[in-house]
């Protein structure tokens, strides 16, 4: 057989499979088919050492957690999944409230003592699924996070302690964290279930709503770039989705796990650029760096809304300690981005369903 006829097989097999873990992305399914979205709530964020909340169109901004000059620090506010519930860290402890209408706290329900956690800016952990776990992260002696704490929020279990430093929920109450050559796939418990075999060392690990794919991001041998790749729960097909001179970082799944958004990083000597990616089945949005006076953008998060339409774009000023931008991106209907929150010192935001 001639060499591009091999050629020619070899794309139509990896168009097919690729194809086949982007069906999640397009609409391909039916109108009651894929998760149950919720509407978009309130967002909640730490800020100066207190709670905030603001509605998603960036009014109603207030203090709800917290007193000004309290020496108590609340931190890293998170939604559980049914949006009933808040969590949050008070110093050394993880404290649990229902919530009003609003989003607002009204009750606490738990608390729990906590060792030193790391890094409030940046690892402040995650709802399991079911709402049964929440992850929270621990601190070396410089406050740099090496490992994880997974917590029973009802209290039945002793916490687990998890020495690696990403830690990720997977479906049914899973635990997914990277390791040379793979992902663990492990309990709640961290006891291994098994292994997804990768082609480098797997970072950024993001479970699609349905449990079905994995996207993940990876620097190949002989490369110096993270790419963007996808793979199957049952460890096959695996596609590599990004390549060039460029870094794929932060993949997020959108609600209905129709569209997966990242950021695409171009660094030089001098400087970094950066714009957020967004595959929307059969088209690829690029959004630019936010048009910020003087914003030098650092660390990032995205957080998909509840109905998944929107997202919460959060982009740190690297050039000043601390201060961080939210913006509201509508890749659906191409509104444009607009500014939902700014503070000179805050912490993470997460966005409730309702």
């Amino acid at each position: 057989m001639r060499w591009w006829i091999w050629v020619l097989c070899a794309l139509a097999v990896t168009a097919t499979v690729t194809w086949a873990l982007m069906a999640d992305l397009g609409d391909l399914a039916g109108e009651d088919s894929g998760p149950r979205l919720g509407a978009n709530g309130t967002i909640a964020y730490g800020a100066g050492g207190n709670i905030r909340a603001v509605n998603p169109d960036g009014t109603g901004d207030e203090r709800v957690i917290g007193e000004r000059g309290d020496l108590v620090y609340q931190a890293c506010p998170l939604y559980s999944p049914d949006g009933s519930l808040i969590a949050h860290h008070a110093n050394d402890k993880l404290i649990i409230h229902r919530v009003d209408q609003m989003g607002h706290p009204v009750q606490v329900v738990e608390s729990f003592d906590l060792p030193p956690v790391g890094n409030l800016n940046e690892d402040c952990g995650k709802w399991s699924s079911s709402g049964s776990y929440l992850t929270v992260a621990t601190a070396d002696a410089f406050g740099q996070t090496e490992g994880w704490l997974v917590v029973s929020t009802s209290d039945s279990e002793p916490a687990v302690s998890v020495p690696v430093n990403e830690v990720v929920w997977g479906p049914d109450d899973t635990l997914s964290w990277g390791q040379a050559d793979g992902v663990v796939i492990g309990s709640p418990a961290a006891e291994t279930i098994r292994v997804l075999t990768t082609s480098a060392t797997p970072t950024d690990l993001a479970w699609s709503p349905d449990g079905n794919n994995l996207a993940f991001t990876a620097v190949l041998p002989g490369d110096e770039h993270p790419q963007l790749f996808l793979i199957s729960a049952d460890g096959t097909n695996e596609v590599q989705l990004t390549q060039g001179d460029e870094s794929a970082r932060h993949p997020a799944w959108s609600a209905d796990g129709r569209r997966l958004a990242y950021v695409i990083e171009n660094c030089t000597p001098v400087a970094c650029s950066r714009r957020l990616v967004v595959f929307d089945g059969d088209r690829t949005i690029t959004f630019p760096e936010p048009d910020i006076a003087g914003l030098l953008v650092g660390e990032i998060e995205i957080r998909w809304a509840p109905n998944a339409e929107s997202l919460l774009y959060v982009v740190s000023d690297s050039d000043e300690l601390g201060a961080r931008f939210a913006l509201i991106m509508s890749p659906t209907n191409g509104d444009p981005p607009y500014l939902v929150a700014s503070e000179s010192v805050i912490s993470s935001f997460d966005w409730q369903r309702r």
